[in-house]
């Protein structure tokens, strides 16, 4: 193997010396594993006598090759997003098609799949471990849906369209990036009343009625939210609502290259034996069918739309009456929002305030202070970080014993060259290595907030908190694992609608973090309430969220024709439906959708609101059962979080609330309907 700095990552509990990392060691270090992986690939597949099929010289062999090109890949992806280093971009776009056409050929390789129906149907196999048994099962089902039993034709296209996949995401990404970065509105001081000035860039030159302030796609927020001048509002939104389509510059226009992602999809579905890219893509979740997911989401906006028409409503009037808009537009509605909450700040009828600001240190210290609570880890700050910025810190995460659990790497601020991205990225899953020792969990956390300045600690409002959490239980589910086979440990084949809930639970703890001691008052039912709602449209709001999932569902299920202009339908269709506001032609929103036209969630977009009826569903059995809260917690990782892939997600919800989970709780967390 190649030195490189990167490798120390193979290792049980080595940490990379980011330091000293470079693109010819990463290049060399990641061919090297690749071709390992191809050595392996033919021993255990392609020899002419081959033994007795046994986990041993199945499974095991290429499981440990798979993970180590695994680990630096990841390494080399998490870079992309923290630094701006063409070198390190031109490794991407070199290596991905290689490491794809290797995946490619894992995937759809006849022999590799002879050899695990050779060792399912072996007399072994029923000794197995049931860790073990279930990869086995869960390999043979992707390598039915990768093609391996077809014939070479059908299996030479459908890696041609994986291939071709990979570029259009990339590309889709990419475009959608670029947008955002260019986008930039002129506006005068004048209009800027309102916006608080944090939220504005600082002027490169004094601003005049002539010269004017440049304003980026990172004020859209404040500026939706807070500016009194509504035709800047109109133009933000506009500007927004219109990045990477028709509508923007021709060469960042996502119109055509999301058709032939989704033309793409369908023939890899039908090849693959599907009547749609939603069948093929929710085989094997937690809902199953794009069925059960239409009933899911149909639920939920049935349960919501009464409600959320009478909130609107009240918007209407609120608008009229106090800020004189006689019809609210779409680029009204969060600054109509922002003002109807701060006239409810007064009211004891109206929703609650959001909490005060928070310095950032007092933040990772209640966040690690629940994760000590329900879970025992202590978070040791380790001084030096050798890391890729020096405002990345590291973090020793031990047990209660001492023992070590794993690493833990925050960034979190913004800077010239770090991608807007925020995340949770593991670069090694906790799992036994080959030779029976600890490899031990090392995560990633990203976020975007902005630094600190001369005048004072960062602070976070309720949504940084928020965003701090949830990135942070996304490091738990990585942190907590209990299993053994890298293949199964961690987020590693879990369904893709079982990621989102221990980052949405999480986030409930946030709103405690002014008095994390304090016990909630409990109303006459004898039970605590539900987390306090600062939102003052929760029905309203919940409509918006299931635009995207029912977005996402229709064009991966029902759309047979994929031209930009049925994809412009469709999602007209849907805003129409749930906005319950005008829609204007112009509007695009999900041309920058990269969760679904890149990665991780196509067709599983929807996973974001079954995390939420999940999260919600443990958080209230927290609330009911949680004290003391590290026995709680020890029975959460033990039956659920810490499992991975090793049993079925919804076999594990069954097993600790006794019942499948329902949107009840959900509902009743966001005020809405008759649960509320």
């Amino acid at each position: 193997m190649p030195a490189c700095a990167a490798t120390s990552l193979l290792s049980a509990q080595g940490l990379p010396d980011f330091e000293a990392l470079d693109a010819a060691g990463l290049e060399a270090t990641l061919r090297a594993l690749v071709t390992q992986l191809h050595k392996v690939h033919g021993r255990c597949f392609r020899s002419p006598r081959p033994a007795e099929p046994t986990w041993d010289n199945v499974v095991a062999p290429e499981m440990t090759a798979n993970d180590a090109v695994q680990r630096i890949w990841s390494l080399l992806d998490f870079l992309g997003i923290v630094l701006e280093r063409p070198e390190l971009t031109q490794l991407q776009q070199r290596l991905q098609p290689a490491l794809q056409d290797m995946w490619n050929e894992l995937g759809n390789d006849p022999g590799r799949l002879a050899r695990y129906l050779a060792l399912r149907d072996a007399a072994g196999y029923a000794a197995l471990p049931p860790t073990r048994r279930r990869i086995i099962d869960l390999a043979l089902r992707e390598l039915r849906r990768g093609g391996a039993a077809f014939d070479p034709a059908t299996r030479a296209r459908m890696g041609a369209i994986e291939q071709r996949l990979q570029v259009l995401g990339r590309g889709f990404s990419d475009r959608a990036y670029e947008a955002d970065e260019a986008l930039r509105l002129i506006v005068a001081p004048r209009q800027l009343r309102g916006i608080p000035e944090a939220a504005l860039p600082a002027p490169r030159e004094p601003a005049g009625e002539v010269h004017g302030l440049t304003l980026p796609s990172s004020s859209c927020d404040a500026v939706l939210c807070c500016a009194e001048d509504r035709e800047l509002r109109r133009r933000m939104y506009h500007a927004c609502v219109t990045r990477a389509s028709e509508f923007d510059q021709p060469r960042l226009d996502n119109s055509a290259p999301m058709a032939e992602i989704l033309a793409l999809r369908f023939e890899l579905a039908r090849l693959a034996g599907y009547d749609s890219y939603a069948e093929y893509a929710l085989e094997g979740t937690m809902a199953g069918s794009p069925e059960r997911v239409r009933q899911f989401l149909r639920e939920l906006a049935r349960r919501a739309m009464p409600q959320a028409r009478r909130e609107l409503q009240r918007l209407r009037d609120f608008a009229t009456r106090k800020l004189g808009l006689a019809e609210l537009q779409p680029w009204d509605l969060a600054y109509v929002c922002r003002r109807l909450e701060q006239a409810g700040a007064d009211d004891p009828s109206g929703p609650a305030p959001a909490a005060a600001d928070t310095d950032e240190q007092r933040a990772l210290q209640s966040m690690f202070e629940w994760a000590r609570r329900l879970f025992g880890l202590r978070m040791i700050e380790q001084v030096p970080a050798r890391a890729w910025h020096p405002e990345v810190r590291l973090w020793r995460v031990e047990a209660a014993d001492g023992g070590l659990v794993g690493h833990v790497y925050t960034d979190l601020h913004a800077r010239e060259g770090k991608r807007g991205e925020v995340c949770a990225a593991p670069l090694r899953h906790g799992c036994l290595g080959p030779d029976g020792s600890a490899h031990t969990p090392v995560v990633v956390l990203v976020c975007d907030f902005e630094r600190a300045t001369a005048a004072g600690p960062l602070r976070l409002d309720s949504c940084d908190l928020a965003m701090l959490f949830h990135e942070f239980g996304h490091c738990l589910h990585t942190l907590l694992t209990q299993v053994e086979e890298p293949w199964a440990a961690g987020l590693a084949w879990l369904e893709t609608d079982a990621v989102e809930w221990p980052s949405q639970f999480l986030e409930f703890f946030a709103s405690d973090i002014e008095h994390p001691d304090a016990q909630r008052p409990r109303g006459a039912s004898g039970e605590r309430p539900a987390r306090t709602c600062v939102e003052p449209l929760p029905a309203f709001t919940l409509l918006q969220d299931l635009r995207g999932a029912l977005f996402d569902l229709r064009i991966h299920h029902e759309l047979r024709e994929f031209t930009p202009e049925t994809i412009n339908e469709a999602a007209a269709n849907i805003e129409r439906e749930f906005s319950l506001l005008p829609v204007p032609d112009f509007s695009r929103p999900f041309h920058t959708l990269t969760h679904v036209f890149d990665a991780p969630y196509p067709s599983t977009l929807y996973g974001y609101l079954w995390g939420q009826m999940l999260a919600a569903e443990l958080y209230e059995h927290f609330e009911r059962h949680g004290r003391p809260a590290a026995a709680w917690g020890a029975r959460l990782r033990e039956q659920i979080l810490g499992l991975g892939a090793s049993r079925d997600t919804i076999e594990s919800f069954r097993a600790f609330l006794g019942r499948d989970p329902t949107i009840d709780a959900l509902l009743r967390q966001r005020r809405i309907g008759d649960t509320a």
